[in-house]
Order: structure tokens, then sequence, then C-alpha cells
């Protein structure tokens, strides 16, 4: 038991550590609403930008990064916030499944528009793979493959009982007994592999062969200079645009994949400080 003072300390810095997590999660959505839904406005509002593949690839994106905006980020703040887990053993397990689904729908997404924007502009497949696959059936076989890797990230998911101080309700990831470390390791690192290095390998690559191509283009045909120099600003602006995205969803994921790696390879324990 803790003494009074102690208590009251420990319901101070509670206090503390529950007015951070609200208002960083809500600067989180706040920005993340007003910036998804631009890019949907800005789609959705012009018939010329809905007819490219590119396009509806960026707001395809968008919606599943709304969808975790949405959905889990609200859950994440209420599985830090309260002590019990009061929303059943469901949501328990569609959480990190709608979770992880959406992060690997815009990882996907991002890597097939790198493919994309790497076959037209480079030019050396003569088919893109955005043109031979229709675009309904190119983001149903996005959300399909994103389901499928995620499925573990909800298998494993129960709501237990906990005693700290008292018996609690915590929805937890919970491995049978016999396979606990290994599985644990697998998982992590076929989702570190999936969900971040591999795509970020493609994307990568993709976006410098692009820039090497750019740099080297020489204009060809009856275009004036300006015309040439117009062209060429425009499809900068778009890759550099493309590329900020990539950049930043690789700097802004790296932490965690690297938090996880750590706590489930025996690098260090799982602290819940680190992890916010």
């Amino acid at each position: 038991m803790l003494s009074p003072a102690n208590h009251t300390q420990y319901q101070q810095k509670r206090l503390i550590k529950n007015i951070a997590v609200i208002g960083f999660y809500s600067l989180i959505i706040f920005v993340s609403l007003f910036g998804n839904l631009l890019v949907c406005y800005v789609i959705l509002s012009k018939r010329r930008l809905r007819s490219r593949t590119t396009n509806i690839l960026i707001l395809n994106l968008t919606i599943s990064d709304l969808l975790l905006t949405l959905f889990n980020i609200p859950l994440t703040t209420a599985r830090l916030l309260l002590d019990n887990w009061p929303f059943g053993t469901l949501l328990c397990k569609l959480g990190p499944f709608i979770q992880a689904m959406s992060v690997y729908v815009s990882t996907i997404s991002m890597t097939i528009i790198a493919i994309d924007r790497y076959q037209v502009l480079v030019g050396l497949l003569r088919k893109r793979y955005t043109t031979t696959v229709p675009t309904s059936l190119n983001i149903l076989m996005i959300w399909l493959l994103a389901g499928i890797l995620s499925l573990p990230h909800a298998w494993f998911n129960q709501v237990k009982d906990i005693f700290i101080f008292k018996t609690l309700l915590r929805c937890q990831v919970v491995y049978p007994p016999e396979w606990d470390s290994r599985l644990r390791k697998w998982i992590t690192l076929l989702t570190f592999s999936t969900q971040y290095s591999i795509p970020l390998i493609i994307i990568t690559i993709c976006y410098a062969r692009i820039g090497v191509h750019i740099w080297k283009r020489v204009g060809i045909g009856a275009l004036t200079l300006q015309q040439r120099c117009d062209q060429n600003q425009s499809k900068r602006t778009t890759i550099k645009m493309l590329i900020t995205v990539v950049v930043v969803f690789a700097i802004c994921w790296l932490p965690l994949n690297i938090h996880h790696i750590r706590s489930d390879f025996g690098f260090g324990d799982y602290s819940s400080n680190i992890f916010l």
C-alpha cells in the first residue's frame, strides 16, 4: 500500500501524464483530419485528378490514415488513460487489426505509387502495372493483402485479468506459453520487414532511379527552353512531394520499430514511457 504522501505524488504524476497524452493525441487528430480531408477534397473536387491512378492511390492512402485517426487514436488514448479495458474482446482484437491494416495500406499504396512513377518517368517496362491491373482491383488487392498481414496482430490479442493494486481487465497480446518468445520475435520481424524495411527499400530505389533519370534527361522535340523547364519543374515537384511523404513516414515509424525490436528480442524490457 502507498502512503498518503506517495499516493498524492503518484496521482499528480498520473494527472500530468494524462494531460500530456490527451494534448498530444488531440493535436495528432487535428493535424491528421485537416491534412487528409484537404487531400480528399482536392482530389475529389477535380475530375482530372480523379482520373489519374496515382491520385486514386494517394486518396486510398489518406482514407487509411483517416481510419487510423478516427478509430484507433481514440482507442489508444482510452487504453493509456483507463485502468480497465471497458470495450470488450471484439474491440480488443479489432483495434490492433485496423491499426496494422491502415499502416499496411499506407505503405503498400506508397510502394505502388513509387513503382508507377518509375514506370512512367523512366519507362524501362512496356506495360505499367497500374494500367494493366484495373484501379478498383488494385485497391481491393491492397486492402486484402494488408488485412492478411494484419491478422497476427488481432489473433493473439485478448482481454486478460491482471492484478496490480486490484484486479483489472487489460487488452494484451497473449501468445501460447510454449511459443511465446519465438512467436513474438517472428511477428515483430515479419512486421518490420513487410511494413517498413522492404517497402522502404523498393521506394528508395525507385525514386533514386527517377532522380538520376530526370537529372540526366535531355529534352527532345519542338519544345522551347521555357517549356522544357516548366515540364521538368512539374515532374520534380511531384517527385519531391512523394519523396517527402516517404521520408516523413520512414523517420516517424523508425523509432517505434526499433522499440519493438529492442524489447521483443531481449535488448531491454518493454517501457510504456519509451513507447509514449
